[in-house]
């Protein structure tokens, strides 16, 4: 944990035992303009540092209240490199002033709805069915 950068980590159900080939992070600050290069930063950080290396991100939100247009650019920007890399950029626990940027900017229908999670659980579970 980097309690100055956010949370990361592989995640089981129970929020200990990891899950080859999924990688959390939660980002404790929203993303704007002025630190939205340092939460892009963070999170190739984390990804060049994970071993094994992740088939999906999942970015729980619900410790990020904003979102603007600046960190929509972001966001679309980190899951444009995942895809290349063929890292899955999901979602768990969009709320309130984050999730209605992320629609407004277009980044939700980018992301896909079935990459947008009500719960970091239904986020896991649907990294396992999909990888079988």
């Amino acid at each position: 944990m980097d309690e100055q950068s956010g949370i990361y980590g592989q995640i089981g159900e129970d929020g200990v035992t990891p899950v080859p080939g999924l990688l959390f992070y939660r980002f404790e600050a929203a993303i704007v303009f002025f630190n939205a290069d340092h939460f892009k930063e963070r999170v190739r950080t984390v990804l060049r540092q994970a071993d094994p290396k992740p088939r999906w991100f999942l970015f729980s939100a619900e410790s990020t209240p904003v979102l603007d247009i600046t960190g929509g650019e972001t966001l679309e920007e980190l899951r444009a490199e995942l895809e290349e890399q063929g890292i899955v950029f999901a979602i768990a626990k969009p709320r309130g002033r984050f999730e209605a940027m992320l629609k407004r900017t277009g980044v939700a229908d980018k992301i896909g709805p079935q990459r947008i999670f009500p719960t970091i659980r239904a986020g896991v579970a649907a990294f396992r069915a999909r990888s079988g």
